[in-house]
């Protein structure tokens, strides 16, 4: 008893020493799958993992040296484009989120606005490649994520080329600095124990 309680005891202070907080992927698009097969541009009004909910987005390809990225002003949509992802992702109470957009440059600079959590950012991108990072702690919401363009709507506008999501897993709780002495403790009883039953 005493030697399989020493065991597990110095199994769990292994794994609690060893764990280390993840940083976890919860979303990440690359508009890749959208891209596939375009030379130059087509617009369109639904993506892979997103709906554009109002305005239209245009889809670059080789021709734009963007493969993979998407103009959030579209062509000829007359309003500013509003996408929302098709997943809505459940934010947990507590937990810090990091929400990330790239963008390829584009052919003019405009104003983005991110919403999630609950929470909208604005930030102007395009012109030249860029990277909008913002965290967000979680308020145990469930919802999907939103990017809308401000606009004005003229055709050309920031290059989307990735959207990603992350957040650090709970590391687990440390034992206390007197786990080793306890772990030594409990193995000196099962030695003890087992020579009390060989004699």
């Amino acid at each position: 008893m005493f030697r399989f309680t020493a065991l597990a005891a110095a199994a769990l202070l292994a794994g609690a020493l060893s764990a280390q907080a993840a940083t976890v992927t919860l979303f990440d698009d690359t508009f890749e799958a959208d891209s596939a097969g375009v030379s130059n541009f087509i617009t369109v009004n639904n993506l892979t993992n997103w709906n554009v909910t109002q305005g239209n987005v245009d889809i670059l390809g080789a021709g734009f040296n963007c493969t993979g990225c998407i103009d959030l002003d579209g062509t000829g949509g007359g309003v500013p484009a509003k996408l929302e992802t098709k997943q809505s992702f459940s934010f947990l109470d507590g937990i810090t989120y990091t929400f990330s957009l790239f963008f390829s440059a584009g052919s003019a600079e405009e104003t983005v606005t991110l919403g999630a959590i609950g929470s909208s950012f604005s930030f102007l991108a395009g012109k030249v490649p860029s990277v909008y990072t913002t965290s967000v702690v979680g308020s145990a919401l469930t919802s999907p994520v939103f990017i809308s363009l401000s606009g004005p709507v003229n055709n050309i506008g920031p290059y989307l080329d990735r959207v990603l999501i992350t957040y650090d897993a709970p590391s687990p709780v440390p034992l206390p600095a007197a786990a080793p002495l306890l772990l030594a403790a409990l193995g000196g009883l099962g030695l003890v124990a087992r020579r009390r039953r060989r004699a």
